[in-house]
């Protein structure tokens, strides 16, 4: 796996537009503020919540009928499939077994530096899948069974349904559950999905760097209040404009 170290934007357009020539197809790209964070989904951070489920898939669906029942008086347009679910209830905290992803690397590297908190170095991996799923596919596949292939982990493109899908250009992988209550393994443990994944790269992005980032990556539009359309989007924009960096 490469690991590219990165201080500016344009060191990563550099290193990406290189690579254009090579048999690399569509990417997906995941911006994390530490490097030291796995690469895993939300659910498989919460094993000890197990206790009272005989697996995770069992824990999941609690969690989504639990978020379906209370969820409702919200809703102005019912999700239509489980993983449509999915995607809302992690939009909202629940926990899944989705990793969220951009097809945007600049919305990705956006997710790396745009907590200040954080002043270690960042991360920016670059995943192409082996083959990617989208819209109705899901519905009738096995994806969101039990897999019979515990090391499958699948890309998805899901429909443009949700203002926030469309505004970070979202993706997702789809980690299968391993039997029982057995450790999710990360993605960066290549040897446990290498057969899903033809490529996977690793941006390490210097802590020292992260605010000249955010000022770049401003003034090419990719910003709290473009990434989340909403008051609260522009309210960070309003405060980060004003040089207050603070996690809320």
């Amino acid at each position: 796996m490469d690991e590219i170290t990165i201080s500016s934007v344009t060191d990563l357009l550099n290193d990406l537009s290189q690579r254009e020539d090579k048999d690399e197809v569509y990417m997906m790209f995941r911006g994390q503020s530490s490097i030291e964070w796995p690469l895993l989904p939300s659910i498989a951070r919460f094993p000890s919540t197990l206790d009272g489920y005989d697996d995770w898939m069992n824990f999941e669906k609690a969690l989504i009928e639990n978020f379906k029942q209370y969820s409702f008086p919200y809703l102005d347009k019912k999700p239509l499939s489980y993983i449509e679910w999915l995607i809302l209830a992690q939009h909202h905290g629940i926990p899944t077994r989705l990793l969220d992803w951009t097809t945007n690397p600049l919305k990705g590297l956006f997710f790396a530096v745009e907590n200040l908190i954080y002043e270690n170095d960042g991360v920016l991996w670059a995943l192409e899948p082996a083959a990617w799923w989208e819209g109705d596919d899901v519905k009738t596949s096995a994806l969101l069974k039990k897999h019979e292939n515990a090391n499958w982990l699948s890309a998805y493109m899901p429909d443009h349904s949700q203002i926030r899908i469309v505004a970070q250009e979202s993706c997702f992988t789809i980690f299968p559950f391993p039997n029982k209550k057995k450790q999710m393994p990360p993605i960066d443990l290549l040897k446990t999905y290498d057969k899903s994944i033809n490529n996977l790269r690793k941006y390490r992005i210097l802590g020292s760097a992260k605010q000249g980032l955010i000022i770049e990556l401003s003034r090419l539009g990719v910003k709290h209040r473009t990434i989340f359309p909403s008051l609260d989007g522009v309210a960070k924009s309003v405060l980060y404009e004003l040089g207050l960096y603070y996690d809320f």
